[in-house]
């Protein structure tokens, strides 16, 4: 829910619901791009696929303890639904083959991106490339991208970009005793 909706999180807490995590939610619209520097070495953007096991470290990696806790680890859908629910394109950032970091991408009129990055310290400049080579998968379009309110890096890297903050998730659990 969005945090500045008090009444509805006001009836959250008074269920019992607990916030776990906060998503800063920042768009950038059509506009051209910085140049990307290059990595510095050892570092690498590669495609991944949702379900391959270096994102998923990625993913691991980047969540609080509490946030594991309530998203468990993740299960690929079945069926039909992977071909719906998983984004067109994965990308990983890896720092000698090891993942630091997972940017999923959902293609339309307004590019969805959401990252994930360890909280190791990864510099401002790697996190820009990082997001420059996926929102160059539609330069023309808006682009919403969702964080957590923990990777302080990813926020100020996309604010550089011309990224605006529009509002804040916050995530909300009921803990079962």
């Amino acid at each position: 829910m969005r945090e500045d909706n008090l009444p509805a999180q006001n009836l959250y807490l008074s269920l019992g619901f607990q916030p776990f995590e906060t998503r800063v939610n920042l768009l950038r619209e059509a506009s051209p791009l910085p140049q990307a520097k290059p990595l510095p070495p050892g570092f690498q953007i590669v495609k991944s696929a949702p379900w391959e096991e270096r994102a998923q470290k990625a993913l691991r990696a980047s969540r609080s303890p509490k946030a594991l806790e309530v998203y468990g680890l993740p299960q690929p859908p079945r069926g039909i639904n992977r071909l719906f629910s998983s984004p067109r394109k994965v990308l990983a950032l890896l720092r000698n083959e090891d993942p630091l970091g997972l940017m999923s991408l959902y293609p339309g009129k307004v590019l969805q991106l959401r990252v994930h990055l360890a909280q190791e310290g990864v510099s401002e400049e790697v996190v820009q490339a990082f997001l420059i080579r996926g929102l160059r998968a539609a330069p023309r379009r808006k682009a919403l991208l969702r964080v957590n309110l923990e990777n302080a890096n990813v926020i100020k890297a996309a604010k550089r970009l011309g990224f605006q903050e529009i509002g804040r998730d916050l995530g909300m659990v009921l803990w079962r005793a």
